[in-house]
């Protein structure tokens, strides 16, 4: 494949889901923001994102594509999603905080069964390893979290170097906000015993942060105490780019946009 042929690769959750359409607000579809860039760079697009995924899946998608052709990829693109979900065989796709004390919670295009049988798991896991250990023990779960979100970053950042790839990633949700898990841990009765100093510190002192490279990442280290920032928080925070009084924060067509210019810049920034 010539030069002028390459794709940019893409990679996500919701935020990035070409296919996503809200079960909230009922709007036309629109292009999403990858498609967007791949116009303004004038590259065609391959969009593997997913609704519902976590970083590790996110990881996965991009790591397998680009082993299996890196030869036709010109730029990889990634929005990060919440930092606490995971994913099992790469098939099903949990979201412990926001499913845990839901059971009512249902959709056509979610597995709410198998999301159901999982809320006691997620009950022990939030109050044995979240609500009771002190922030700076290495077996604490938020550093888990943290330590597992860099090391993803890392091993992207590593194998679009090895192959010559270009790479720009940001956070689009807001990786390290921490006001689901007070939610959850105040509901089971437990006293929440992090803030967001420490939340930083948890960050700056994990094991590999120095070994990320900032120049290809838009607001790491994702966390304002630490002069980070993530999309989510800074540019979809306006109802004229999301529907939050309708329940729905996912960005709308305006918020696409955004998105798309800010990664534009980035890439002209590093790249030109």
């Amino acid at each position: 494949m010539s030069e002028s042929s390459k794709y940019i690769l893409a990679s996500g959750c919701s935020f990035t889901d070409k296919n996503f359409k809200s079960n909230i607000v009922e709007h036309k579809d629109f292009p999403k923001w990858p498609e967007l860039l791949g116009k303004m760079l004038d590259k065609p697009v391959v969009n593997v994102a997913e609704c519902g995924v976590s970083n590790d899946w996110i990881e996965k998608s991009i790591i397998n594509r680009v082993i299996s052709d890196s030869d036709n990829i010109e730029l990889v693109v990634i929005g990060f999603t919440e930092t606490w979900r995971y994913s099992v065989y790469n098939l099903m796709h949990h979201n412990p905080l926001a499913w845990f004390d839901q059971q009512d919670r249902t959709s056509d295009h979610w597995d709410t069964a198998s999301r159901v049988k999982s809320i006691p798991y997620y009950r022990f896991m939030i109050e044995e390893r979240l609500a009771n250990e002190h922030y700076q023990q290495n077996e604490n779960l938020f550093q888990i979290i943290v330590n597992n979100h860099i090391e993803t970053i890392i091993r992207i950042q590593k194998i679009c170097k090895k192959y010559k790839i270009k790479l720009i990633a940001a956070n689009l949700l807001n990786a390290f906000h921490q006001g689901r898990y007070i939610y959850c841990v105040k509901s089971l009765g437990k006293e929440f015993h992090y803030n967001e100093d420490q939340w930083a510190w948890m960050i700056q002192n994990s094991p590999k942060f120095n070994e990320v490279d900032n120049h290809t990442l838009i607001g790491w280290p994702f966390h304002p105490y630490i002069n980070g920032w993530s999309l989510g928080a800074e540019i979809l925070t306006d109802k004229e780019r999301i529907a939050p009084d309708k329940g729905d924060h996912h960005p709308n067509k305006k918020g696409h946009e955004l998105i798309a210019e800010v990664f534009y810049d980035k890439y002209q920034e590093i790249y030109e």
